[in-house]
């Protein structure tokens, strides 16, 4: 290493000795380095691939540190690896001419000359857009092409086994890539901010996908996973805003953490069986998302997801089993546990059949499903964790915060003495208690009511809905008892106004007072109100 930096010392005292004028560019050596002088300025073409004898396999740390003149260089084949900040500060290097790609893509980068500002790729002199990497190459390094915008299409070979670290990172003008078919590993930022990528075709062969591999591809609008893929990275499609479908076939066993977050383009994803566990966020910020398709409701109930935006249904709502609609849930009896918000936002489902092997409810597992107002418990389930089942995410403006609020008129059935009627009490929802007021049996079809050929009506007020605070109400239907003819339909109720009560201070204490008009046969009032955004309830008799 000291003779190398002794040869560049004695390079620049030879240069500061020379006088030069405004000729035409010609080459020179100056023991073993080639230059060119051009415009009264001298610039380094190539450096031998001996020195003193000695085969040059790297340059080191610093090397070429604040060659503030140096405009282009060429690597030769011999250079193993680039030491840290090599090129630091070579503020006019624009271009890196070398001869031989397999040997570049087999170089240790402490520093890679591509990564500064403006330098090009140049092959035997050639600028480099449509890149095919050499069949026999095993791996390409890590940061062999970082923010080499010249780069418009790569192919990857099949002898290639694993494209390591940020290899294609920024490659800004990259619009096309095709990865060979025993590429194992796409590593950890292998083509992260590859803005004018615009679909990738992920062969069965890799295994997994790294860790930020294709964040901030922003023009990527479709992405093939293959099906030899079990484990996509954090991060791993980060900000994609363009990608509108993806499927995650069954090999797949995780999804990291913030995976496809902001891919704000998403309509419809398709989960694959093998699931396991998706990480914290993973789809969040996917704000299109409509539909969620899956195959088996069992091992959908198996999937741990880390918090409400790791399930897709958060933003889509609608979840699809073998593409029908799921509006009637039947867990099937071999669940014995619904994992964590398993099924939170699914406002496509208006009913559930849970299974006669049940024992636990999760955490928010059917948290937001809004469009269920009942749902039956069987006595085998004895865990029932906060907030899953007849709840919502709500928001606090006052607070700027979310919490959980009840489903307004929401009905438990379920047995006394079970984790049912705890969680009922618990969290203030009506039980009613199936021992002493049975369910009718859904099987026996009724008997339909003989009705003459001309009705003479006798009318009944039916669907009677009071309003209150969170919905509309309704004056009713009227309906024939006989013949079930409606002979006038009701109308909606506005939805109850809550004004808010001036405060008095009495004796250090802000008091309000509440007026209401007392209803005949009532046998108590139900004052609802809330503070730092959790409702509470007084009952006056």
């Amino acid at each position: 290493m000291k003779k190398f930096l002794s040869i560049i010392l004695s390079m620049v005292l030879v240069f500061s000795t020379l006088t030069f004028v405004n000729i035409p560019a010609s080459a020179y050596t100056d023991g073993y380095f080639t230059y060119s002088v051009s415009n009264g300025e001298a610039e380094i073409t190539n450096c031998d691939s001996t020195l003193g004898g000695y085969p040059v396999t790297s340059i080191g740390d610093e090397a070429f540190e604040y060659c503030s003149s140096l405009t282009s260089i060429t690597i030769p084949n011999s250079i193993t690896s680039i030491g840290y900040e090599a090129f630091v500060g070579c503020d006019s290097l624009t271009k890196v001419n070398i001869t031989d790609v397999k040997a570049w893509c087999e170089i240790y980068f402490g520093d890679n000359p591509l990564s500064y500002a403006g330098v090009k790729l140049y092959l035997n002199n050639q600028i480099v857009t449509n890149l095919t990497i050499p069949d026999g190459l095993t791996k390409i390094s890590a940061w062999a092409f970082s923010y080499c915008d010249n780069l418009i299409s790569i192919t990857i070979p099949d002898s290639v086994t694993s494209i390591e670290r940020a290899a294609f990172e920024y490659c800004k003008n990259l619009t096309n890539v095709t990865i060979g078919n025993n590429v194992a590993s796409i590593a950890w930022e292998a083509f992260v901010g590859c803005s004018s990528l615009a679909n990738v075709i992920i062969p069965d062969s890799v295994t997994n996908i790294g860790e930020d591999a294709f964040a901030g591809c922003d023009s990527l609008t479709s992405v093939s996973i293959g099906n030899g893929v079990t484990s996509i990275g954090e991060q791993a499609f980060y900000n994609c805003s363009s990608l509108t479908n993806l499927t995650i076939p069954d090999n797949v066993t995780s999804v990291g953490k913030d995976a496809f977050y902001n891919c704000y383009s998403l309509t419809s994803v398709i989960i694959g069986n093998g699931i396991v566990s998706i990480g914290e966020d993973a789809f969040a910020g996917c704000y299109s998302l409509t539909s969620v398709h899956i195959t088996d409701i069992g091992k959908w109930c198996e999937i741990n997801f880390n918090s409400v935006n790791s399930n897709p249904l958060f933003n889509a709502k609608n979840l699809y089993l073998n593409n029908q609609l799921v509006t009637n849930l039947i867990i099937p009896d071999s669940v014995t546990s619904i994992g964590p918000c398993a099924f939170f936002n699914c406002t496509s489902i208006t009913s559930v059949s849970l299974s006669n092997n049940l024992q636990m409810i999760s955490v928010v597992a059917f948290g937001g499903c809004t469009s269920l107002t009942n749902i039956i418990i069987p006595k085998n389930v004895v865990f029932i964790e906060d907030y899953a089942i007849g709840c919502f995410l709500d928001y606090d403006y006052y607070d700027d915060e979310y919490y959980f609020n009840i489903i307004d008129d929401f009905i438990i059935y379920g047995y006394t003495n079970t984790a049912a009627e705890r969680y009922a009490i618990d969290n203030n929802i009506a039980f009613v208690d199936l021992d002493t007021n049975p369910m009718p049996d859904p099987t026996t079809k009724p008997t339909p009511p003989t009705v003459p050929s001309v009705c003479v009506h006798t009318t009944v007020v039916k669907n009677v809905k009071k309003a209150t605070y969170f919905g509309v109400g309704y004056t009713g239907d009227t309906v024939c008892s006989k013949c079930g003819v409606v002979t006038a339909k009701g109308k909606s109720i506005a939805k109850i106004t809550l004004k808010t009560p001036k405060f008095k201070l009495v004796k250090g204490k802000k008091l309000f007072k509440v007026k209401y008009t007392k209803v005949a046969g009532a046998t108590g009032f139900q004052v609802r109100y809330k503070i730092k955004g959790k409702w509470k309830t007084k009952i006056f008799n």
